[in-house]
C-alpha cells in the first residue's frame, strides 16, 4: 500500500470514530445521570421525611432580630467552615466544602420577635442540602441565645421544591 492511501485510510477511520463516538459519549453520560438519580432516589426515598424535618427546623426568639443577630453571628463564627455571613442577617451554610450556596440561613422578624430558619436550600438530585449541617449548628445557636438571656423555642416550617433562577431550590412553603 502506498503511504498516501494508508494515510487517507487512517484519517478516514479517525474521522468516522470521532463522528460516531461523540453521540455515543453523550448518550452514555445521559444514561449514567438517569441511573445515578434513580439510585439516589431509591436509597433515600424512606429518609425524605427526616431530611425535610432537619431542613425545616427553626429557632424562634422572643427578641427582635436586631438583638438576636449579634448572638447568632458570634455562635456561627465558632465554625467558620460551616456558616459564612453574607450580610443582613443571612448566612451560607456549607454542606460540602467549597460549595457556598448549599443552604441559606436567615434571621427574620416575626410577630413574637424573630426566627432563624433555612430560607432556601440547593437541590441536588432531588434532595435538599444543608439540613444536617443546620442540625449541627442549631444547638450551638440555641445555647448562645439562652446564655445571652434571650428566650428561644424550637419550631418547624415546611420546605417545597421550587423552580429558581439558578436551578431548583427548596424553599419554605407559602401559606
Amino acid at each position: 500500500m502506498d503511504t498516501p492511501v494508508l494515510f487517507a485510510l487512517v484519517a478516514g477511520v479517525v474521522i468516522v470514530l470521532f463522528l460516531l463516538l461523540r453521540p455515543l459519549r453523550r448518550r452514555s453520560r445521559d444514561l449514567g445521570s438517569r441511573l445515578g438519580e434513580g439510585l439516589t432516589k431509591r436509597m433515600f426515598a424512606g429518609k425524605m421525611p427526616g431530611i425535610l424535618a432537619n431542613l425545616g427546623a427553626t429557632l424562634d426568639f422572643a427578641a427582635p432580630a436586631e438583638d438576636v443577630d449579634p448572638v447568632v453571628t458570634k455562635a456561627l463564627a465558632a465554625d467558620p467552615q460551616a456558616a459564612v455571613p453574607i450580610g443582613h442577617g443571612r448566612w451560607n451554610l456549607r454542606a460540602v466544602i467549597g460549595e457556598n450556596d448549599d443552604a441559606v440561613l436567615a434571621l427574620t422578624r416575626t410577630e413574637a420577635g424573630s426566627r432563624l430558619a433555612i430560607e432556601s436550600s440547593r437541590d441536588e438530585r432531588g434532595f435538599p442540602q444543608g439540613g444536617p449541617r443546620w442540625q449541627e449548628l442549631i444547638g450551638t445557636v440555641e445555647r448562645a441565645a439562652r446564655e445571652a438571656g434571650i428566650a428561644v423555642t424550637r419550631g418547624s416550617i415546611t420546605h417545597v421544591r421550587t423552580p429558581y433562577t439558578t436551578g431548583t431550590r427548596w424553599m419554605p412553603e407559602r401559606t
